[in-house]
């Protein structure tokens, strides 16, 4: 009886015991509105916010054209089909990769060349990341909702 008792109790301990997953990684896709241009965006452990872009959805897999980030402040971006044009706070570039897609730094100051009143100027997409909350937004409609600690 002792037996069967001690070997319950070890198989419940046993099989109680659950192996976690830790995340790695946390994405986000769409596309922009009226272009045929994809976006994924990527918040990886380690303080990594990497940006994938793509003419189509299914190349966002292996994409050639890259911004990595280092994540704490925020990112603006306007784009038309091939050119990005990024200003970023806080969030310091660590690496861009380019193939498809021309990507060019901006300040400030640059912004009245994309927007009119606070709207972007056609054809211009505006794309809005805080990379600490992970929250994304495209022409001022929330594409994923930051929360706090960005997902994790």
């Amino acid at each position: 009886m002792r037996k069967i008792i001690v070997f319950v109790l070890v198989m419940l301990v046993l099989l109680s015991c659950e192996q976690k997953s830790e995340r790695t990684e946390i994405n986000c896709v769409f596309q922009l509105p009226g272009k045929d241009v994809f976006v994924k965006t990527s918040k990886r452990k380690g303080g990594k916010f990497v940006i994938f872009f793509a003419l189509d959805s299914l190349m966002l897999k292996n994409s050639q054209d890259s911004i990595e980030f280092q994540t704490g402040g925020y990112i603006y971006m306007f784009m038309d089909t091939t050119n990005v044009y990024i200003k970023e706070y806080a969030a310091p570039i660590q690496h861009i990769q380019h193939q498809h897609f021309n990507f060019q730094m901006i300040s400030f100051s640059d912004y009245d060349r994309f927007s009119e009143n606070g709207k972007q100027i056609e054809p211009y997409s505006y794309i809005n990341i805080d990379t600490r909350e992970y929250h994304v937004a495209v022409d001022q409609q929330v594409i994923r909702k930051g929360e706090l600690y960005g997902g994790w």
